[in-house]
């Protein structure tokens, strides 16, 4: 004997989530560390983001002088973040807009 329920309508499967910018070699290795490397990668966060708040000029002039020595350039990395959130969002098909039901 055959049943006669509905087919089951089969939903899209959700699109892949964005990629995230690979982490520094600095964040890499006190990850290796265990515990207190993720204690020092949390305290150089906080401070970071300190520094940026409340010292904004103590914050832009590290951050020119990392640039400088080529120690690290902010706006070189997030230009390069975009671009390849870029390329990764023309490589996806777009969804569209109709629903199945």
């Amino acid at each position: 004997p055959q049943s006669s329920s509905p087919p089951q309508q089969q939903q899209p499967p959700p699109p892949p989530a964005k990629p995230m910018p690979p982490p520094n070699a600095i964040y890499r290795f006190l990850l290796t560390k265990g515990p207190i490397g993720h204690y020092i990668i949390t305290l150089s966060t906080l401070l970071t983001q300190l520094l940026q708040t409340y010292l904004p000029e103590f914050y832009s002039t590290l951050r020119l002088l990392l640039s400088k020595l080529g120690i690290y350039d902010s706006e070189k990395a997030y230009a390069k973040f975009l671009k390849s959130q870029k390329s990764y969002s023309m490589k996806q098909p777009q969804m569209s807009s109709t629903t199945i039901q």
